[in-house]
């Protein structure tokens, strides 16, 4: 099973996302590893339940490391605005007000605010002073895709996403989805 997706295969899908990040970069594209037979509402469930801060030691050292530096330089205000725009939040692009009903889980997923729920597809936003992203879960046949996405509010963000790429791809991703996997598997849901 193929987990890296490139971001022109990413694009192919006929998700909203694409047209409410237009002017985001995606940055990070992967299906994850495992097998939806049900609603994807109850895999977003599941998903949101599994904190990618207890996948490994390492990666919970990196989020606290991470959390700290914010700490220190007060990095971690939400920002006011998407870069480069006068919009709040993502939410204002949408042609009519979405629900979002599921309760968010009391773990490193609160951080992230709810833009829509859809019967296949769904869209996280997160801001702060070093970037403004944008996770987003789309269900594809029984597959699920990530994309997450960013925006730049110039050097300092351009900066933090170069430093972070290899935590990102080497560590991070490929520990928490491996974590995901263990947990779908250990509830006794069917995966690849």
């Amino acid at each position: 099973m193929k987990i890296r997706i490139t971001p022109a295969e990413y694009q192919e899908n006929d998700w909203i996302v694409h047209e409410l990040a237009h002017d985001f970069v995606l940055r990070d594209a992967w299906c994850l590893p495992v097998k939806i037979e049900g609603p994807f509402r109850d895999f977003l469930q599941f998903f949101l339940s599994v904190d990618p801060m207890e996948s490994s030691l390492i990666v919970k050292l990196l989020f606290q490391f991470r959390f700290s530096l914010g700490n220190i330089f007060a990095l971690d205000d939400q920002a006011t605005c998407i870069p480069q725009t006068e919009e709040s939040s993502i939410k204002v692009r949408l042609k009519r007000p979405e629900s979002f009903d599921l309760p968010l889980p009391n773990n490193s997923f609160n951080h992230f605010h709810p833009v829509y729920l859809r019967d296949n597809e769904s869209l996280f936003e997160i801001s702060n002073k070093t970037i403004f992203a944008l996770i987003h879960l789309g269900k594809k046949d029984k597959e699920v895709w990530m994309g997450v996405y960013t925006k730049s509010f110039g050097f300092l963000s351009d900066f933090y996403m170069g430093v972070i790429k290899p935590f990102r791809h080497f560590i991070v991703y490929p520990l928490w989805l491996n974590y995901l996997r263990k947990e779908w598997e250990t509830r006794g849901i069917e995966s690849h």
